[in-house]
């Protein structure tokens, strides 16, 4: 009897000593669904109380999937046995790539036995998108000549990369620029604002005979053509990501990626006089799904439809012409003659279904929503056109000059010579 006192006594004062009241939170700001923009700092503020102890609480934003968005704030009350906390915290919204829309910080405080937790929502308007400047890309065969251009395109030296040339492109993301040697040289990233090398892989080439026979920059990763078959991707760090194979006796000139689902190539022969292919693989496996035989030389590939890809390019006679992909049958249609347009030097899309061509001395939009042509500049002589739709510019090469219009007024706004003939214009963007 007495050994069952002693139980029930101790039980007794166990629950007398367990701690059964949760930590309460309130906060004062900022107020639900404040606004928020880009570069702001906010002041998280509010008071804690417990009955017993305050022991750690933690401060997170969440976007709509749960995930942590931004730096987790940790607070521990310095005093053992705290039962209040005036809560005075700032966070710093300082992500470029961060995206408008809702978040909830999660406040959470742990008393050492419970747990509370207080959302407060806030709508986000993420940083505008900028212009930092214009990069002018020309190779010598020794090495590539950048040079920066201010947006008022004034221009000064950015920088010298040893090595020949098959691409480039701005990772504005990341903040960096790739850029890509065919036969001797690296495939490498530089910091933008720095200039300094962030990462390389030597090209291991046998010149004149090129080792990259292609290059295609999309969404951080970089996809490169083998001049003995097959494809390489890197990711942003140069690390190998993705690879698929390419019919024997081809290599990838050009490519694409469709619907985020299809990694598309443009496969040309060794052998110049065989038939060159359009040839489609699953993007996250790099297994092959299927492929069509052309007589065409692609100058651009496109997204129509889910089912529709568009190329634009030069039949065996050297004319304009357009063709329809359909992937559910592998088929391929010309339904819209562009012959009289004459030879395609370059072309771009400045909408659904709307293509910007470079051709025969003259600047023509191709309609493929109503299989129509009209002259947008005439007697402009181009080797390659480039866009800006942010800045609402086009810009036009012709050798080593290049010449900068508004898009809207089709007026000249500026010029440039470079040091050799031009091979890329690219660019830089905040985020």
């Amino acid at each position: 009897m007495l050994l069952s006192l002693i139980i029930v006594v101790f039980l007794f004062s166990c629950s007398k000593d367990k701690d059964e009241k949760k930590p309460l939170i309130s906060i004062s700001s900022p107020i639900d669904l404040q606004r928020v923009n880009g570069g702001d700092v906010i002041n998280i503020s509010g008071m804690i109380t417990d009955d017993q102890n305050i022991e750690l609480i933690t401060i997170t934003l969440r976007d709509k999937q749960n995930i942590p968005i931004l730096s987790t704030i940790t607070k521990s009350p310095s005093e053992s046995g705290s039962t209040s906390y005036d809560l005075n915290v700032d966070f710093s919204f300082d992500n470029l790539q961060m995206a408008s829309g809702q978040y909830d910080f999660k406040i959470s405080v742990f008393d050492g036995e419970n747990t509370s937790i207080k959302f407060v929502s806030i709508t986000f308007i993420e940083f505008e998108k900028k212009r930092e400047g214009i990069f002018v890309v020309g190779n010598s065969g020794n090495f590539s000549s950048i040079y920066f251009l201010e947006n008022n395109f004034n221009s000064s030296f950015y920088k010298a990369i040893n090595g020949d040339f098959i691409g480039t492109s701005i990772d504005s993301y990341n903040q960096q620029l790739i850029n890509v040697a065919k036969s001797f040289g690296d495939i490498s990233a530089t910091a933008l604002l720095f200039k300094n090398v962030l990462w390389s892989v030597p090209v291991s080439g046998n010149p004149p005979a090129p080792y990259y026979t292609g290059f295609y920059y999309n969404d951080q990763n970089i996809y490169l053509g083998k001049r003995d078959g097959g494809v390489q991707g890197f990711n942003r760090y140069g690390n190998p990501n993705f690879s698929t194979g390419t019919n024997v006796g081809f290599f990838m000139e050009s490519a694409f990626i469709h619907n985020e689902e299809y990694f598309v190539m443009e496969e040309k022969p060794i052998v110049v006089n065989n038939s060159s292919r359009i040839s489609l693989s699953w993007l996250y496996s790099g297994a092959h799904v299927q492929q069509s035989t052309i007589n065409f030389d692609v100058k651009g590939m496109y997204s129509s439809t889910v089912n529709t890809i568009v190329l634009l390019g030069n039949d065996a006679s050297l004319n304009a012409e357009v063709i329809f992909y359909d992937i559910p049958s592998g088929g391929i249609s010309s339904p819209f003659n562009i012959s009289s347009l004459g030879k395609i030097d370059d072309c771009l899309e400045v909408s659904n279904g709307v293509y910007l061509v470079a051709a025969n001395g003259d600047l023509r939009f191709v309609d493929i929503n109503n299989y129509s042509t009209l002259v947008y500049l005439s007697g402009v002589l181009a080797d390659k056109i480039w866009f800006d739709n942010l800045e609402n510019e086009l810009y036009v090469a012709n050798g080593s000059s290049l010449s900068i219009y508004d898009y809207s007024t089709r007026m000249l706004k500026g010029s440039y010579t470079h040091t050799e003939d031009i091979e890329e214009v690219l660019f830089w963007y905040n985020k």
